[in-house]
């Protein structure tokens, strides 16, 4: 990975094309409130919300829409 970071759902280190994916899943808002919540409070290990059943459907679907176009590139 060029460029990473950590998703706003758990702690895993992702890459930038997935983090900027993260921003359409359905759960995003409650997930980045989530925790800047628990960084204004000083928990700066915070594990995230994690991903529910839908958010994990859409980055699946945003990964196929991805990996399709980098094929056909």
């Amino acid at each position: 990975m060029g460029c990473h970071s950590v998703s706003y759902f758990n702690t895993e280190d992702i890459c930038c094309d997935c983090k900027t994916d993260e921003r359409h899943f359905p759960g995003y808002a409650a997930a980045l409130a989530a925790e800047e919540a628990a960084v204004r409070g000083g928990n700066l290990n915070f594990p995230g919300v994690g991903l529910s059943e839908i958010d994990r459907q859409v980055m699946l679907q945003l990964l196929a829409e991805r990996r399709k176009a980098t094929v056909h590139a």
